[in-house]
This record gives structure tokens, sequence and C-alpha cells, in this order.
């Protein structure tokens, strides 16, 4: 069997190694990430490394998101790919589906009254919302207040 980078095997236990960017490792204070895949079968690590990894990716790639973002003065999407736009996209799309589903099992049932779509103003108003909750996820507040005096002005 192709050896699976990263994996390694403490005592019984399988563990993911991951080596922090270069950039991050200031943030970090170390080089390296060692977690636990919480098994010991080869099979299941083999499963769970290839998700674990993926995970601490995604997280290195916002942190250095954020960090790009912080240095410059330029608008919070500018920094990403069309491929990150897209999975925000898609990532905002089923957090939507999933309120409008349990606001829908929430509601009493009544005889197919379909609910009128939501009209353009109220989705320009949702993407707002969302657009400054994100913001506010990823950019400290102070970085928020300069973000809209840029867009004020701009």
């Amino acid at each position: 069997m192709p050896k699976i980078p990263g994996l390694q095997r403490r005592r019984l236990t399988y563990y993911l190694r991951v080596r922090v960017p270069q950039e991050l490792v200031s943030l970090y204070k170390k080089k390296e990430i060692v977690c636990s895949l919480e098994t010991r079968d080869y099979e299941t690590a083999r499963k769970r490394v290839h998700k674990k990894r993926a995970i601490i990716e995604a997280e290195f790639d916002e942190k250095l998101h954020q960090i790009k973002a912080a240095a410059s003065n330029s608008d919070i999407l500018s920094g990403y790919s069309a491929h990150d736009l897209e999975g925000l996209t898609l990532r905002w799309m089923a957090e939507r589906q999933k309120r409008a589903k349990a606001k829908q099992a929430s509601k009493p049932s009544a005889p197919e009254n379909r609910s009128e779509p939501d009209s353009e103003e109220d989705v320009i108003l949702n993407l707002e919302q969302e657009a400054t909750r994100y913001r506010r996820e990823t950019l400290g507040t102070q970085d928020i207040n300069r973000c809209n005096q840029l867009q004020k002005v701009g």
C-alpha cells in the first residue's frame, strides 16, 4: 500500500502531522500540527486522514487570507480566488436552505399553502447582512470600520 503523507502511528494510535506554512509559524507558535485521528485501526485512519488534513489546510488558507486582507487596503473579496468565492457562495446557499427548511418545519402544516418567493429587496438585504456577518467573523471590528469607510469614500 502507498504511504499516506502525514499519517503516523504512535504507540497504538494513529496521528496526522501537518507542517504549518512559514507565514503562520509566528501565529501558531509551532512548525507543525499533530492531531490524533482517534483510532487504532489503519483502515479507519486512512479514511479520516484526508478529511482532517482538508480541515487543517482550510484553516491555514483562511488565516493566510486574513493576514493578506489586514495588510492591504483593498476590499475583502479581492484576495479570494474564483474557486474560493464559489465555495463561499455555495456555503452561504447551503446555510440559507438549511434555515429555510428549519423555518418551514417549525410552521404548522397548511394544505398546499406555498409562500411567495423572497422579493429582490429581501434577497439583497439578506446578502448584505450575511456579508456583514462574514466580515465580522474574518476581520476584527477595526478592519470592518475601515472597510465601511472605504466603501463610503468610493
